[in-house]
């Protein structure tokens, strides 16, 4: 669990699909594994709710698990050098989330970025300091796993 949540409060943004392709693999081993190993004792509940509750929060808790995992072992053992680029800021958020307002901005797409915007998840230092059509460098690294992801965003001086 605490991979999975370091994982969602982070602020740096995957790009592509590539996350996906390591952590669904990953967590359905996990889960299959862990049903093996459970199986007898799953069973051993007779109630067909309490068996079903009991697979799916095995199934969740393994999908967690894999997201964190590789989220993390991706971002925290990249040795990739940053390749930034520029681009301009299309729109400007906030959320209010349980552990605090969020700020997100919008950016059209770039040289390492998908065809489509993208959204990215700022500090409110850095929010403070942008608006629509501000000039924006963004930082991405390769990835350990080469799942790129966002380092940094800041504003382009004028």
């Amino acid at each position: 669990l605490a991979l999975g949540l370091m994982s969602l409060l982070d602020d740096h943004t995957l790009l592509g699909e590539r996350f996906y392709q390591w952590t669904l693999p990953l967590a359905a081993a996990s889960a299959g594994l862990w049903l093996y190993l459970e199986w007898e004792r799953i069973r051993a509940q007779r109630r067909s709710l309490l068996i079903l509750l009991h697979v799916a929060s095995i199934v969740f808790l393994s999908g967690f698990w894999a997201g964190g995992s590789i989220y993390q072992i991706n971002k925290h053992a990249d040795v990739s050098e940053p390749v930034w680029g520029s681009t301009k800021v299309t729109g400007l958020r906030k959320s209010q989330e349980k552990t605090g307002t969020s700020y997100h901005v919008q950016v059209a797409p770039w040289s390492a970025s998908p065809a489509e915007p993208v959204e990215l998840d700022v500090s409110r230092e850095t929010y403070d300091t942008l608006h629509v059509g501000a000039a924006v460098a963004i930082s991405v690294r390769g990835g350990a796993l080469e799942i790129p992801w966002v380092d940094e965003v800041r504003r382009k001086k004028p």
